[in-house]
């Protein structure tokens, strides 16, 4: 568990020494500003619902959750691949994954340590959306009950991509490959979970997709370690 724990932060941390950290946050609070757009959010929320093939079900109320809720699943059609596309490629560019390879973590601890930095990120961009709606409840009605039901659906999915882009960051030299890669997986997702809530087999199909990302990770580590990096 320490090492997970440190190979974590280490990650962390290497988002935050470079743009990436800063530049997907101010995206995220630009996205975030539009709550504040006076008028009818529902009209605002239709572009970012058709993107991600966003169908809410009658339980969620209008804007501006529903809006939230769409701008949070742009987030998730965009940065989480962004996020995870850059996990091992961006060492393999450094040439530090030989010194990760050669570290005393085992191989789980090595996938398991990328993917919570890589998730701690998103966990810090996500907090922009409540956060948003807070600041915007003293000028709108906010359900906060219709918002708590969304993040799961929001929550769950990211996991499961986060796992999966770590494979594709981890199959490839190229960031754009894994990226793009993680997007459309990412889009056909966010097609099949359109709701906006989770059915009961959807949480059995996000463990599924979780487990299927951290395994393929594990397999695509050995056969590169067998290889001259």
């Amino acid at each position: 568990m320490r090492n997970i724990l440190l190979i974590a932060r280490r990650e962390l941390r290497a988002y935050f020494a470079t743009p990436v950290a800063g530049t997907m946050l101010a995206l995220s609070g630009l996205l975030s500003a539009l709550l504040f757009v006076p008028g009818d959010q529902r009209s605002v929320a239709v572009p970012f619902s058709f993107l991600t093939s966003f169908r809410p079900s009658p339980d969620v109320s209008p804007a501006p959750v529903l809006l939230a809720a769409a701008i949070a699943r742009l987030v998730l059609l965009v940065i989480v691949p962004l996020i995870a596309a850059r996990t091992f490629v961006e060492e393999k560019q450094s040439h530090t994954i030989e010194l990760l390879f050669t570290s005393p973590a085992a191989e789980l601890e090595i996938v398991l340590g990328k993917w919570l930095g890589a998730a701690g990120l998103f966990l810090i961009i996500l907090a922009l959306s409540p956060a948003g709606l807070a600041l915007v409840s003293p000028l709108r009605v906010v359900d906060w009950r219709a918002a708590a039901a969304t993040y799961p659906a929001l929550l769950l999915p990211a996991c499961g991509l986060l796992a999966i882009g770590e494979c594709l960051s981890m199959s490839t030299r190229h960031q754009t490959v894994a990226a793009a890669g993680s997007i459309v997986i990412s889009f056909a997702i966010l097609h099949y979970l359109q709701d906006g809530v989770l059915r009961p087999t959807d949480y059995l199909f996000c463990t599924a997709l979780l487990l299927a990302g951290w395994l393929l990770t594990l397999r695509a580590i050995r056969a590169q370690r067998s290889q001259p990096i």
